[in-house]
């Protein structure tokens, strides 16, 4: 027993000497290891030295002009920052280094480096973020105004002083938050921007320049909608606004896309995607901006359809079309006739009722804006009553050729039909119509024509001498009375035209007077060269309804529909050009961000210079002229 005991001891040592001798082991493998990382790390560090010491010894060796105008830019910035660090020890003796004047060995040409001080490099480093911007901006304006693909600019910036695509596409991005869009409401795919933010901005803006102000705190926003065909197969509907004290409705840039969508220019679609739109109207009358308060008044403009569809009444076909009154369309032709004016809430109760008396289908969408308040269009005016005389002369070369109006045509010759063809050759030849011929009709085989579009039709008036050889081939006084009624619609349009919310009272009694007689004379040539049932609604507008809008607007020609045609011009080409061509939302959205870019970019001083500028004879400002004027119908407004 007493001999055990030792041996248990000396056991129990050697096992903890065993221990310890395995946990030394372990720590010496995992030393060596932890050695063997640090002379793999540090003969990969000599490797890499060699290896940047060997790219030194090359870029010594390489030639100045070898290396690209940004390379060369961040050397001399370099260079510049070195010789500012060097000449430090100058400053404590009271001197400041202002440049460096170096010379070039490979070149042997001087090098300018330009050494300032903290100061001043914070307010140099601050132009050069400001002028940054401005030229990011000004190209992307170029950009978006020209229709310039990324790729071709790409190309463009690479060989030029131009900012980056990747910064215009980051500029663009930015640009597109701020301009906040959404999705309408319904089925109909479109896109919307809130009426409450244009309003607001332009009103800041306004009264920055000092348009508006205390004594003109009223303004005027116009909204106006039209259907437009992009391409052959896709139907787009444009609602925009426009502010009348801005003075630049009749301009595409002066109408501000609301809502876009794709579909039917229908009562029920467009009461769906207008519903935001409505909602403003009625709730939105009012805005504080400073220590002023503005008062927000809506009207509408549009071409008739337009304001047909939103007023709840049916087609210009239909027995009651007149929008103002309950005149029948079988007594247009009289022009004493008497008829009870329309309101809102007469359609809105009359809509109701299951026979829709008085061409009342509907409920007005916009229950808030009366009807004095939707002003005809002298664009569309114009356009519907010279194609009634257009057709009204070609129908007259058809009879010469003793074709009838419903009558077949198998054979289209000059032997044939030798009246309809000096007409078209007329139209061609001397007045400049390009592409106008007659043509047989697939299945009916009537004969056809296209329709001349607007600048084309204001030839055919301003060169109106030249269709003198057509009005010859009428007998007799025909001849005459036609020239006179195409001469003297021409000078009721013109005479429209002169009105200016600048006019003085006397003067605009004196105008008004005249556009009366000039209206009754007019139409009374009317029917006596035609009959009873070819009065069109536009022609009853022209001689009852235009001189009453005048009383109260002072002049129609700033409520044009004139700048809506050409943002429909405008977004057919952006649509091919400047988006996807997707057909859901996407490419409506884009064609909205592209024009919202523009007005944004364009309204914040950067501002491409014209060849030539418009300057008022009244206010004596630029960008406007007498008849565009504002600065008494501001007045004018004001007093109403």
């Amino acid at each position: 027993m007493v001999s055990e005991v030792p041996n248990l001891q000396l056991k129990h040592e050697n096992d903890n000497l065993k221990d310890k001798v395995e946990g030394l082991q372990i720590k010496t493998r995992y030393l060596k290891k932890k050695v063997k990382s640090y002379h793999k790390k540090l003969a990969q560090a000599k490797k890499t030295q060699l290896l940047l010491s060997n790219l030194r010894k090359r870029r010594l060796t390489r030639s100045w002009n070898a290396y690209s105008r940004c390379h060369r830019y961040r050397l001399l910035k370099q260079m510049s920052s070195d010789c500012a660090l060097a000449l430090k020890f100058l400053g404590f003796q009271g001197y400041d280094v202002i440049t460096v004047v170096v010379q070039n060995k490979m070149t042997r040409k001087l090098e300018t480096l330009n050494i300032v001080n903290k100061f001043q490099s914070d307010c140099a480093q601050s132009k050069i973020k400001d002028h940054r911007v401005d030229a990011i901006d000004l190209a992307l304006l170029i950009k978006d105004m020209h229709n310039i693909s990324d790729l071709g600019y790409n190309k463009i910036a690479k060989i030029s002083d131009l900012p980056s695509l990747s910064a215009v596409m980051k500029r663009r991005t930015v640009l597109n938050k701020t301009l906040s869009i959404t999705e309408t409401n319904g089925s109909t795919p479109g896109v919307q921007r809130d009426l409450r933010e244009i309003i607001k901005f332009k009103i800041a803006e306004l009264s920055k320049n000092g348009v508006i102000g205390p004594e003109n705190n009223t303004i005027t926003v116009k909204l106006a909608g039209d259907g437009t065909w992009i391409g052959k197969h896709i139907h787009v509907v444009n609602v925009t606004c426009a502010i009348i004290n801005e003075g630049t409705a009749n301009s595409p840039h002066g109408n501000y896309p609301l809502v876009i969508y794709r579909g039917s220019e229908s009562y029920s679609v467009l009461k769906e995607q207008l519903s935001s739109v409505v909602e403003v109207t009625e709730t939105f009358c009012a805005f504080s901006y400073g220590k002023v308060t503005y008062d927000i008044s809506y009207c509408i403009g549009g071409d008739y359809k337009f304001l047909l569809c939103i007023s709840g009444l049916k087609s210009a076909s239909s027995k009651y079309p007149c929008l103002y009154c309950k005149l029948e369309k079988s007594k247009f032709w009289d022009k004493n006739a008497v008829a009870a004016n329309r309101t809102v809430e007469e359609i809105i109760s009359l809509s109701q009722k299951s026979s829709n008396p008085y061409a009342c289908c509907n409920e007005p969408i916009f229950t808030s804006i009366p009807l004095d308040r939707i002003y005809i269009d002298l664009l569309h005016l114009f356009l519907r009553i010279s194609d009634r005389l257009l057709n009204q002369l070609i129908l007259e070369m058809q009879r010469l050729d003793s074709i009838s109006k419903n009558s077949q045509v198998n054979i289209l010759s000059e032997e044939k039909q030798p009246h309809c063809h000096e007409l078209a050759n007329v139209l061609v030849n001397d007045i400049g119509v390009k592409g106008f011929t007659f043509y047989i009709g697939q299945g009916n085989k009537h004969l056809k024509w296209r329709d001349l579009t607007g600048p084309e039709k204001l030839q055919l008036f301003t060169k109106l001498d030249k269709l003198d050889k057509v009005f010859n081939y009428l007998p007799g006084v025909l001849s005459i009375k036609t020239r006179k009624l195409w001469e003297d619609f021409y000078k009721i349009y013109v005479h429209l035209q002169s009105f200016s919310p600048s006019d003085s009272d006397v003067e605009f009694t004196s105008k008004l007077e005249d556009l009366k007689k000039m209206n009754f004379d007019w139409h009374d040539s009317f029917l006596e060269l035609f009959q009873d049932n070819t009065v069109t609604p536009y022609i009853h507008l022209m001689v009852q309804h235009v001189p009453d809008q005048l009383k109260k607007c002072r002049s129609l020609l700033i409520y044009s529909g004139q700048g809506l045609e050409k943002f429909n011009e405008v977004a057919t080409v952006d649509f091919f050009r400047s988006t996807n061509h997707h057909t859901g939302v996407e490419a409506l959205r884009q064609i909205m961000q592209k024009h919202n870019r523009k007005q944004w970019l364009t309204k914040s001083n950067i501002i491409l210079q014209k060849s030539h500028e418009i300057h008022c004879s009244v206010c004596r400002s630029g960008g406007h002229n007498k008849k565009t004027c504002l600065k008494m119908y501001s007045v004018y407004q004001n007093e109403l």
